[in-house]
């Protein structure tokens, strides 16, 4: 059987995947992807289709059936009823599972929001690798230009901001 380079897996516990919710990682038992990423990409190409366009979830990451919707919406909600005792204005809050940050209007911010300085850029926000929300750091010039691709040169964590100078684009 030949392998694909990529697996349908489901994570439970993860720092990152939702528990329960199916999702495409690279095959580690073959070298055919370096990350998780270029094998959703794979996968993709080949017809799996995957959840974009929702709020709260970052787009690409599970597959699209309705089981994965429902699960992730449940999650949404269940996140919402958790979290609202939370100080949310302009925060950044550690649970025990990842760390929220909230903009100046207490609204949640996740990979691929927009947000707006008061200064009026926008920027679009991406989650390192290690599980922190930041910023572009590859200079806007050299990725218009085709010398960089977006986050090349890392990000710049939101730690290091002011948040209540942000404000979530909707």
């Amino acid at each position: 059987m030949k392998k694909m380079g990529y697996i349908i897996t489901v994570s439970q516990a993860s720092s990152f995947y939702a528990d329960g919710v199916s999702h495409v990682e690279k095959d580690d038992t073959c070298s055919i992807y370096d990350s998780d990423t270029e094998a959703t990409a794979a996968a993709e190409k080949r017809g799996y289709k995957f959840i974009r366009g929702m709020a709260g979830i970052m787009d690409g990451v599970y597959l699209d059936t309705q089981q994965n919707r429902n699960l992730l919406t449940k999650m949404l909600r269940e996140r919402e009823r958790k979290y609202t005792s939370l100080p949310r204005k302009a925060s950044i809050v550690e649970t025990d599972k990842r760390i929220h940050y909230f903009d100046k209007n207490g609204y949640e911010l996740y990979p691929d929001d927009i947000i707006i300085w008061d200064s009026g850029k926008e920027e679009k926000l991406y989650l390192s690798c290690e599980g922190e929300l930041g910023i572009d750091a590859t200079n806007p010039a050299q990725i218009e230009c085709g010398y960089a691709l977006p986050c090349e040169h890392g990000l710049y964590p939101l730690t290091e901001y002011d948040l209540s100078e942000i404000s979530k684009k909707f």
